[in-house]
């Protein structure tokens, strides 16, 4: 069995050798006069070295594990026949496994790479058009896609910017700006890593949006839009957003047992933080400023919480417009018989029990600096003070224990309030209604 073991992995080694052996570097222009007749003679593990100059596509690219490499002045042009032709032609599409695009500067029109083990780092996409067809500057279909240190800059006819579909990429270290109406950045896929990119968008549009399950999202910047994760089991931890517009999240997740941690938002017209599903971890996160621009629209809130069992820690709130916390449950529609008429109406109801708020801080904030919605609500070692309204249960059942509460407003109101334990009151607590 030892010889049998020895004798493979000495053919393995040779095997790899050889396949070294074998890898070329094919020079354009030089060793071909264009990037098809390179691409033709290539075999998997050689590289194409495009000299200074600019190419005119379209190109495509129908082979596996082939790596095509820009040098400084490198441009790879698309062009659209016409302008009422939407389709347009690409600057490159590439069909195949693992294949390598780096330094390479595309322009005009986008780039679609169709293959698992793809990697694109350190290309510049610029002056990108849209069009109905790929409406992205880069559009990655396949697992394991590797998408690291590109550039998305001066777009035209607002491209989205980069798109990833399939399990787990790694996209890192992007630089992308793009225009209103347009995302940022796109990611599908399970196990998705999404790091230390730089995102700035405009209007409505996400800066980040993705669909993700055990994924990491980790330091990005996101400026004049949001983030946006759906799914469960994720850990966003410590990004930082800044100027989301007026019915945007600044950072929204959505799903079970998220782990949101060390983000801060600046900034913002609406919400800064909100959180649907259950049993997710919100800690150690900052909201400054939130809401400041429409303070007068009762919007702007630091932190929204819906569903079960959620736990909040050492979160800050330093000015909103709206509510510091706001704890909710699930909101579900549910069929009521009117006993007047005993006909059946929908009405909306809230569900979610059993959120808790430990040693958080809520200052400044117009409406009210903690604001309950919901039932089982547990509020220890926090402090709020200078707000509004320091709290307004609606829910009943709440717990407060240890908690500071300062002179911002009458204190405490609502229904089904809990018999404060240790707390400290800087004004007389009147009872409930």
């Amino acid at each position: 069995m030892g010889r049998a073991f020895g004798s493979a992995s000495v053919a393995a080694v040779l095997l790899a050798a050889a396949s070294a052996a074998r890898a070329a570097d094919l020079r354009v222009p030089g060793d071909f006069p264009d990037i098809p007749q390179a691409v033709n003679a290539a075999r998997p593990g050689d590289r194409i070295l495009l000299g200074a100059k600019t190419f005119r596509g379209p190109y495509t690219i129908q082979k596996d594990g082939i790596e095509i490499v820009g040098s400084r002045g490198t441009r790879i042009l698309g062009w659209r026949p016409s302008r009422t032709d939407e389709r347009g032609m690409l600057a490159l599409v590439v069909e195949g496994d693992g294949v390598v695009l780096r330094g390479i500067t595309f322009e005009r029109m986008g780039v679609t790479v169709s293959g698992d083990g793809a990697t694109v780092e350190g290309c510049v996409f610029r002056r990108i058009e849209a069009t109905s067809w790929r409406p992205s500057a880069l559009y990655v279909v396949g697992d394991g896609a590797v998408v690291t240190g590109n550039r998305l800059i001066r777009p035209d006819r607002d491209p989205a910017g980069m798109q990833v579909h399939g399990d787990r990429p790694v996209v890192a270290g992007n630089s992308i700006a793009v225009s209103r109406g347009a995302t940022g950045l796109f990611v599908n896929g399970a196990g998705a890593r999404v790091e230390d990119n730089d995102v700035s968008t405009r209007g409505w549009a996400s800066g980040i949006r993705m669909f993700t399950r055990g994924g990491t999202v980790s330091s990005n910047r996101v400026r004049g839009s949001n983030l946006v994760v759906s799914g469960d089991d994720n850990v966003v931890d410590g990004n930082d957003v800044g100027g989301a517009g007026l019915g945007q999240a600044s950072i929204r997740v959505e799903g079970d047992g998220n782990a949101l941690l060390g983000n801060g938002v600046v900034g913002g017209d609406d919400t800064a933080f909100l959180v649907m599903g259950d049993g997710n971890l919100v800690a150690g996160n900052a909201a400054t400023g939130i809401g400041s621009i429409v303070r007068d629209a009762g919007v702007g809130h630091g932190f929204v919480a819906r569903g079960s069992d959620n736990v909040l820690e050492r979160d800050v709130v330093d000015g909103c417009a709206g509510e510091a916390f706001r704890i909710a449950g699930n909101d579900a529609w549910r069929a009521v018989r009117d006993p007047a008429t005993a006909e059946l109406q929908w009405t909306r109801v809230t569900l979610g029990p059993g959120i808790s708020v430990t040693g958080c801080t809520g200052t400044g904030a117009g409406t009210c600096g903690l604001g309950n919605y919901t039932f089982e609500t547990s509020v220890t070692d926090s402090t709020f003070s200078g707000n509004g309204m320091d709290v307004v249960d609606c829910g009943g059942f709440a717990v407060f224990e240890d908690n500071t509460w300062g002179t911002g407003g009458p204190g405490i109101e609502g229904t089904g309030i809990g018999e404060p334990s240790g707390d400290t009151f800087g004004f007389s607590m009147p009872g409930g209604d």
